[in-house]
């Protein structure tokens, strides 16, 4: 099971979430993101039980970074996603199954130091599922 692809599906399958940021929610610490495709959302493993194929459950924590144009948008992708997934059980996409999703920490409002001259606005939300 691919637990990034999974919360990748369930954010981009719940209306209000994908109503602020269409398709534009990528995965990984290198995704080369850009003013241009904000607002989006950039979600990375934190920890929890290692993707396997042979796991038919896991239980993987997500780190979430919002990214908006401003800081009220940034906080806007955020608030979506509490509101949508927070304490939601019984979730079903295409591929998966989520037996829950909560919310562990956040939404915390940030600036990300991208150089010597530019800031980016976003919020950050860590999240915990349980995915079959």
């Amino acid at each position: 099971m691919n637990s990034l692809a999974a919360i990748i599906e369930l954010f981009k399958a719940d209306s209000a979430i994908a109503a602020l940021v269409s398709t534009r929610v990528y995965y990984g610490n290198k995704v080369k993101i850009t003013p241009s495709s904000f607002p989006c959302i950039l979600v990375s493993r934190a920890a929890g039980t290692v993707d396997d194929d042979e796991m038919p459950v896991v239980e993987p924590m997500f780190d979430v970074r919002c990214y908006g144009s401003t800081q009220v948008a940034a906080e806007q992708v955020a608030d979506a996603i509490r509101s949508s997934l927070h304490g939601k059980t019984r979730l079903q996409t295409t591929n998966y199954f989520f037996h829950y999703v909560r919310i562990i920490n956040g939404p915390m409002d940030a600036s990300e130091q991208v150089s010597n001259s530019q800031s980016w606005d976003c919020c950050y939300l860590s999240l915990m599922a349980e995915i079959e």
